[in-house]
Order: C-alpha cells, then sequence, then structure tokens
C-alpha cells in the first residue's frame, strides 16, 4: 500500500475514534410502517382501497422504470468515455462508499445514544463542536447550546440520510467522480478538465460527505450552520456576543487564507481505481469495526447499577 493510500487509512481511523455525534433522532419502524399501510390503502371512506393500492403501485414501477432507464444510459455514457471496464471498477468502488456512508449516518445515532456515554454524553459532545469558541457559558446556556446543538444535529441526519438514499438508488455521478480521478492520475485528464467534473459533481451531490475527511466527524461544522449561529448568538450577553463575533471573524480569515476544501465527496482524493477500491475497502473494515465498537458501548449502559431514589423522594 503506497503512501497516499496509508495516510488516507489512518485518517479513517482517527475518524472513527473521534467520532462525535452530529446525527440524532430516528424516526420509528412503526411510524415508517404507518405511514405505508395509510398510502396502500387510499383515503379513508373512498371504499376503492385496493384499485388505489393498484394504481400507486403501477406509478411506482413506472417511476422505477424510468430512473433504471436514466441510469442505464448514464452508465452507457461512462462506459462509451471511459470502457467496461473502468465502469465495472468505478460501480463496485462506489458501492462500498455508499456502505462507509451508512456506517457513518449509523455511528452518529449510535454516539448520541449509549455509546456516547463514553465521550461524555450530551454535554461533552456539545462542548466538543462548541469549545472553540472560547465562551465560557453558565448552566443555563449550556442548557440551551445542547438543545440548539441536538436541532443542527437532526438538520444534518436528515440530509445526509437523504443524500444517502439518493446515492443507494443512483450512484452514477459518484462513479462518475471516481472514473474522473482515475483519468487523471494516469494522464488522460487534465487538471483543468477534472476540476469542471469536479465542480459538476460537488452541484448534483451536495450534501453527500467525503467519508476520507476526518473533519467531517468531529462534530459536522455547526459554525457553518446559519441557523445555528443566529440562535446561539441570542443566548449570549453582550460580553459574550463580542468574543463570539471575533471568533467568527478569525475563523472567516482563516478560511480565506487556507483555502482548505469543504467536506464534499468531490474534494475526495484522486487516485487509480484499483488503488481506490484498495483503500475504500479497507476504510471499510474499520468503520464496521468502530460501528459495532459503539453498538457494544451502548449494550453495556444497561449494565450500569441502577440508583434508588430514597424513600420520600
Amino acid at each position: 500500500m503506497n503512501q497516499k493510500i496509508t495516510t488516507i487509512v489512518l485518517v479513517l481511523l482517527m475518524a472513527g475514534v473521534a467520532a462525535v455525534a452530529y446525527f440524532n433522532g430516528k424516526r420509528s419502524g412503526e411510524e415508517a410502517a404507518g405511514e405505508k399501510v395509510a398510502e396502500e390503502a387510499g383515503p379513508a371512506g373512498a371504499g376503492g382501497g385496493a384499485e388505489s393500492k393498484g394504481e400507486g403501485a403501477d406509478g411506482e414501477r413506472g417511476k422505477k422504470s424510468l430512473d433504471r432507464s436514466k441510469r442505464e444510459i448514464a452508465d452507457a455514457e461512462l462506459v462509451a468515455r471511459y470502457g467496461e471496464a473502468r465502469t465495472a471498477v468505478s460501480r463496485k468502488v462506489a458501492g462500498t462508499v455508499v456502505s462507509l456512508l451508512d456506517d457513518a449516518v449509523a455511528m452518529g445515532e449510535l454516539m448520541t445514544q449509549g455509546g456516547g456515554q463514553a465521550f461524555g454524553g450530551r454535554r461533552g459532545m456539545m462542548r466538543g463542536a462548541l469549545g472553540r469558541i472560547g465562551v465560557e457559558l453558565d448552566e443555563d446556556q449550556q442548557e440551551q447550546a445542547m438543545a440548539l446543538y441536538e436541532d443542527y444535529q437532526k438538520r444534518e441526519l436528515e440530509k445526509r440520510k437523504s443524500a444517502v438514499e439518493d446515492l443507494r438508488k443512483d450512484s452514477t455521478a459518484l462513479m462518475e467522480l471516481f472514473l474522473a480521478g482515475d483519468a487523471k492520475e494516469r494522464g488522460e485528464m487534465d487538471e483543468s478538465e477534472y476540476a469542471l467534473v469536479q465542480a459538476d459533481i460537488a452541484g448534483r451531490m451536495p450534501d453527500v460527505i467525503n467519508p476520507l475527511d476526518r473533519n467531517n466527524f468531529r462534530g459536522g461544522q455547526p459554525m457553518k450552520d446559519e441557523a445555528l449561529v443566529s440562535d446561539f448568538k441570542e443566548i449570549l450577553n453582550e460580553d459574550q456576543g463580542a468574543t463570539f463575533d471575533d471568533f467568527l471573524s478569525e475563523e472567516e480569515a482563516k478560511a480565506a487564507e487556507n483555502a482548505a476544501p469543504d467536506g464534499n465527496i468531490s474534494n475526495i482524493p484522486t487516485m487509480e481505481l484499483d488503488a481506490m477500491d484498495g483503500a475504500v475497502t479497507s476504510a471499510k473494515k474499520m468503520t464496521s469495526g468502530f460501528r459495532s465498537v459503539l453498538e457494544g458501548m451502548g449494550g453495556l449502559q444497561d449494565l450500569r447499577p441502577k440508583v434508588e431514589p430514597e424513600a420520600g423522594e
């Protein structure tokens, strides 16, 4: 494994260990099942449940058929440009990346449940995400900040989940990104042409995170969320607000000076397809392991001694 791949694998190791939940909240299976039953039954009292169900099924089949046709056309275009063999490898790599993103979502959810207790629970996660701003919060402010951060986590979770589901249905854009990176590394595409592909992919997958960027696993980027920043300012006093404004100004200056790439999937490092396949496969083994660790942490919470309330309380 060359130095480039080794570095990326180490990044994933750091990401899993430092993973701080920016995800929270699950839609219950019962709620989803109830909605499915309601959709299939049709309007209450219509007396045409079976017919409505049939029409809905036909419509869904038609949509899936149309989506499949679009994918087949897009895949054919990739085959024509990059070759059948490389397109097949890119499809395999894309599937592994989708699985990596599934692990990222699951680990985020687990961190907000039992597994997160090992990292300080709700308060510890909030401090990890907002601790760099240099503002000392009193107890009441900390409670409000935790609530704001949890709302931010919910918004991020819904975006990431939706993005992964879209990728699961159609990974053509992701395949194209890997194929273009492979072509660039092999000298078949110059930097300017790759930059155009990269920009196009970023626009087509705005909410897909780069699973090889450790910053995406450090509580997200809450200070880039306008709603969170605005609401957070509301709980600060005048002096705290001034400190927070200074922090935001410093962050903007650093961003302008460093011009670091954001955490979008389009900024994943480029490498030849076989190397990318090896890197993401190794990364998947580790994220699966980290996910199992967090699941185990959650289960161990049930073994903590119960504190019985004293008489009269």
